[in-house]
């Protein structure tokens, strides 16, 4: 399950080096990609739903799910509520959790410098074509996303160069205006837990070349308040009463099965033989 923004396709290349051990299924939610659009059902229970409705169309018999990023709210009402449809779970760097306290991050996070805020605007020659806009994306972002995952996501214009995004706004709207909360004590399946660090400060220090003493502290302010969230949401998925593994990963993209690719497809195949 991808996570908010995207299709299935955002694993390709990993999804298949972990096909060679395993059977593999992505599923794109509603509303993105080759999925329907209609104007309702996003709720994290009508689309942990939808998720049911696929694994009995594939016959599939306690599937471990694996989700990134916003599918966290799929994975915990799965493990919650349907766990004797399932086998376990796995969250890429997914614990988000209506129970985060964003008040003083968002505080902090105002205070930076304007270039750590939002990455540099797309120039005409980023946009030419699918190949240049996924170089831009990597070299603003860090990570390498599948160029099928890009074509599922934006229109392509007549002359190919990278059109407007394909999903309508009401569609992350309507995903992101639940502020689930969740008790991880529930989850009743075996858990394996993803977490991914943010860089750490005299790293963005250096990257940014940032000298002003205040705008120095500031940075090392966000990320130990970036910490503290991560280590509140691990202490949370220890409660799960089906177990958990919790991998931390330091420097680590938030799209931690590009960026750590091989130390996520080894935990997942230890899990997964775990299982058997």
């Amino acid at each position: 399950l991808a996570g908010l923004g995207f299709t299935a396709h955002v694993f390709d290349g990993f999804a298949e080096k972990l096909a060679e051990s395993s059977h593999v299924y992505g599923i794109t939610r509603r509303g993105y990609g080759a999925s329907s659009r209609p104007a309702s059902g996003y709720s994290e229970e009508r689309l942990a739903k939808d998720d049911l409705r696929v694994f009995d169309v594939l016959k599939l018999t306690a599937p471990v799910v694996i989700g990134h990023s916003v599918a966290g709210n799929e994975l915990s009402q799965l493990g919650i509520h349907h766990h004797r449809r399932i086998g376990g779970v796995v969250y890429l760097d997914a614990l988000n959790d209506g129970s985060d306290d964003w008040t003083e991050l968002d505080r902090l996070e105002a205070k930076l410098p304007e270039e750590m805020k939002k990455p540099p605007p797309t120039s005409p020659s980023d946009l030419k074509s699918f190949p240049a806009y996924r170089d831009w994306r990597m070299r603003t972002e860090g990570v390498a996303y599948p160029e099928a995952e890009l074509r599922n996501d934006y229109a392509e214009n007549p002359d190919g160069s990278v059109g407007s995004r394909i999903t309508p706004g009401f569609v992350p709207q309507a995903i992101m205006s639940g502020n689930y909360k969740h008790d991880y004590s529930q989850i009743r399946v075996p858990v394996l837990a993803f977490v991914g660090y943010p860089p750490l400060p005299q790293d963005d220090i250096r990257r940014y070349e940032v000298s002003d003493t205040g705008e120095r502290t500031i940075i090392e302010a966000v990320f130990g308040v970036n910490v503290g969230l991560i280590k509140n949401r691990i202490k949370r998925i220890n409660s799960a009463a089906g177990g958990a593994r919790v991998i931390e990963l330091w420097g680590a993209s938030h799209f931690v099965f590009l960026s750590n690719e091989s130390d996520v497809l080894r935990e997942i195949r230890v899990f997964l033989s775990a299982l058997h």
